[in-house]
């Protein structure tokens, strides 16, 4: 039997600071309502939510990713983006999945409206479906990219590194859950969420270092091969499960 993957650990925060919520599919419906509703730039902001729970990207990650990191020049979507090293907190290059049906549509409405709107047009219209390829995906209500912090935080050898955060977007995030009526949440209650719900559906602990990009003593990142049809049926897992219990509820109505 592989070894249960335990967010509780792997998240715990230093100097007994409480966690971010790990949300339940009642509340993860609230939250999509709420941003779909009631917050500006309805479109941007629930491709936000995918990407943080259904992809389990951090927030400066979310900040920072380019147009040419999600699109081939063609313009088509990559099923496996390369987030940066330069952007990742760690300093490592990672892939990240866009197997997820509602990431991946959500994705489209978004880069049409910035089409649509012409929100930071390349020189070239026959590549990266017109759109700048250095752009940041994620634009703010000016148009241009969320503000980077520097921070530092100590690593697992107790070294001392510096990093760029993305603390408006953050904040902005953060915000959405109180606003939704949800407690305990911020914006790493996504990553939190995403790998809760792939543990509690049996995912070992080598998968999910895989699919988080994380490295452990016994299982560092890139270790494990991921094909892509494991890597979606391992993403699928916790939707398809809630979609029969959704249908069994509603069967029993």
């Amino acid at each position: 039997m592989p070894r249960k993957y335990s967010p509780a650990k792997r998240y715990q925060n230093k100097g007994g600071k409480k966690k971010a919520a790990v949300l339940t599919w009642a509340e993860d419906k609230k939250l999509r309502f709420y941003v779909r509703e009631f917050t500006r730039s309805p479109e941007r902001n629930q491709l936000i939510i995918c990407l943080l729970f259904a992809a389990g990207f951090r927030i400066t990650e979310v900040a920072r990713i380019r147009i040419k990191d999600i699109l081939y020049p063609t313009g088509e979507i990559k099923a496996e983006p390369v987030i940066p090293a330069k952007f990742t907190k760690n300093g490592k290059a990672g892939h990240v999945f866009f197997y997820n049906k509602k990431l991946v549509d959500a994705l489209k409405v978004y880069l049409q409206l910035r089409i649509d709107k012409k929100h930071w047009m390349g020189e070239k219209p026959d590549k990266y479906l017109g759109l700048e390829p250095n752009s940041p995906l994620i634009l703010t209500e000016k148009k241009s990219g969320f503000a980077l912090k520097g921070r530092s935080y100590t690593k697992v050898d107790g070294t001392v590194a510096e990093y760029l955060h993305a603390d408006s977007l953050q904040e902005l995030v953060s915000a959405w859950f109180p606003q939704a009526g949800i407690a305990g949440g911020t914006s790493h209650s996504g990553r939190r969420t995403f790998a809760t719900r792939l543990s509690n559906h049996g995912v070992s602990e080598g998968m999910l270092c895989a699919l988080l990009r994380h490295d452990t003593e016994d299982m560092p990142y890139g270790y494990i091969e991921l094909t892509p049809a494991q890597i979606k049926k391992y993403l699928d897992m916790p939707y398809e499960a809630e979609k029969a219990r959704e249908k069994a509820k509603a069967k029993a109505k």
